[in-house]
């Protein structure tokens, strides 16, 4: 059975690493758009109509923007939800990954033609022994 390009049967480490980075980078992405957006858009606010702030503490994340009274982002996340978006996902993939059976493995040095490399310097050292002449 041939499975598809992108099956986890078929990655190797570094497929997985790349998808455990990209993987983040979108999280932060979808949870980021709203505040980055907000607080661009306030930037520019008269002094004193607006109100940005970032904290992170005993409450977890808390973004919130406000301008002129009303408010446009108010995100709050917890340690335990940020400890599981960032580690169950990728923990899950990983595990799909072993489960997976059998990857493509590199090609092994005597599938390339290289030859055992203790045959050449044994048969280098034969070269370079001298000839001895026979004890009577």
């Amino acid at each position: 059975m041939i499975s598809p390009p992108l099956s986890p049967r078929r990655w190797r480490v570094s497929h997985l690493l790349g998808a455990w980075v990209a993987y983040w980078a979108a999280l932060l992405a979808v949870w980021f758009a709203r505040p980055v957006l907000a607080f661009w858009r306030v930037k520019d606010a008269p002094p004193g109509t607006s109100q940005a702030t970032v904290s992170f503490g005993d409450q977890g994340f808390v973004a919130r923007v406000v301008m002129q009274g009303r408010t446009l982002v108010d995100q709050h996340a917890s340690l335990g939800a940020i400890l599981f978006w960032l580690t169950v996902p990728p923990l899950v993939l990983f595990v799909a990954w072993l489960l997976s059976g059998a990857r493509p493995e590199d090609a092994r040095p005597a599938e390339l033609g290289a030859g055992d490399a203790l045959d050449d310097a044994r048969g280098h050292a034969e070269r370079e022994r001298p000839e001895r002449a026979p004890r009577w």
